[in-house]
């Protein structure tokens, strides 16, 4: 019976996330400022049909690829054209005849078409890829790896439906990232693991971590002086606010929120999990016990995710780094750098965000498990007591 009520309650979720989910996608996108005119460019998919390398091929020093020029027909469906595919270390774009690929086409008015190769189609390979990866989860899963995909599915939804266009339309960053941390863990909890305690409680924990989070990302970024004026992007993101109102001050406080969600909801819901599955199978265990098997379970969760967001951020930065090494750049001036500032406190962010995650959730499970704790020892209690009427004893056969 409990299981079913799970099962319905997820139901529940999914069926609202799923007509939240439509309401955005048929939802009309803003009109926004393009830094940019691409009224005149469009991309169509087109097959190889015909390749000639030219006279120019030489083989990179760098790379060791073959580089130059090749002249290509592709079939656009129904139309062929003719375009020259230039191949250097930064643009190689090597095709054979039936290699599917991404044409651009520029047509600006009272003017002929310029063809150019834009990259490779890999529509059909990303579509594989997921298809793996969702493979993977239901096999694995089963039924919570199908309401896992569902709530990933919802997530990138409203993020890019919503949380997106909204902060580009000069909204305010704060509630809106307040609006969508609040939203996406109850929607992918509620799709996890149902409506009922357990999931009340994971709820609650990543909630509040995410908002002692938000205090400390406030203390780092007064400490560290920086904001969202000191990102790599700022030359563009000034155009932007000129036209839309962007919040630009805050955009990084939005960026650290919603990065460190997913390894707080991470460490909560699997903590919580553990806790009341501790008790499930030892219900006689006392609040303080179930307290500390959490820590335990926690500490060991703490030490490989805070490894886990650390090492995420540095393998994003990973091309930056090199960079800045080829420099020459010392140390001291690493550490002063506007692009160190935000990563240490992005990274460590996140990593205080999992580390308070850990006693927040063994201590809000211990607390959700008080009440059924003392039901279990009730009966115990009334069981030591002397009976009112004590039962006549029977007498042993000759």
């Amino acid at each position: 019976m409990k299981r079913f009520l799970s099962t319905q309650s997820r139901l529940c979720v999914l069926l609202l996330a799923l007509i939240a989910a439509l309401l955005l996608l048929v939802q009309p996108l803003p009109e926004r400022y393009l830094s940019v005119d691409a009224s005149t460019r469009s991309y169509k998919r087109g097959v190889v049909t015909a390749v000639t390398d030219a006279a120019d091929q030489q083989r990179s020093p760098y790379s060791g690829r073959t580089l130059g020029t090749q002249n290509v027909t592709v079939d656009l469906g129904g139309e062929t054209v003719e375009l020259s595919n230039s191949l250097s270390d930064t643009h190689y774009i090597r095709v054979r005849v039936g290699t599917r690929v991404i044409v651009c086409i520029d047509a600006p008015a009272n003017t002929a078409p310029y063809y150019s190769l834009f990259n490779y189609d890999r529509s059909g390979s990303i579509l594989a890829v997921c298809l793996v990866f969702a493979a993977l989860m239901l096999l694995v899963g089963g039924k919570r790896g199908f309401f896992s995909l569902a709530a990933l599915a919802f997530s990138l939804i409203f993020l890019l439906r919503f949380t997106v266009p909204a902060i580009y339309g000069g909204h305010s960053v704060l509630l809106v990232t307040i609006a969508t941390v609040f939203l996406l863990t109850l929607v992918s909890i509620g799709l996890i693991s149902g409506i009922g305690r357990k999931s009340l409680t994971s709820a609650a924990v990543v909630l509040i971590g995410e908002t002692l989070s938000a205090g400390l990302f406030a203390v780092f970024s007064a400490i560290l002086h920086i904001s969202g004026f000191v990102d790599e992007n700022v030359d563009s993101l000034l155009l932007i606010t000129q036209f839309s109102g962007l919040d630009l001050a805050h955009l990084l406080f939005a960026a650290a929120m919603i990065a460190s969600l997913g390894a707080v909801m991470d460490v909560a819901v699997s903590l919580v999990a553990a806790v009341f599955e501790i008790h499930d199978r030892n219900p006689s265990l006392r609040p303080r016990d179930l307290f500390r098997s959490g820590m335990n379970v926690g500490r060991d969760m703490m030490g490989t995710m805070s490894n886990t967001l650390i090492l995420a951020f540095a393998g994003s930065s990973l091309s930056t780094m090199l960079v800045l090494f080829s420099y020459g750049v010392q140390p001291l001036q690493i550490l002063s750098s506007d692009f160190a500032a935000v990563e240490i406190a992005h990274g460590l962010c996140g990593t205080a965000a999992v580390i308070l995650s850990v006693p927040l959730s063994a201590a809000l499970s211990a607390l959700a498990l008080k009440s059924a704790w003392s039901a279990a020892k009730a009966p115990e209690r009334e069981g030591t007591e002397a009976p009112l009427c004590p039962l006549p004893r029977e007498e042993s056969p000759r």
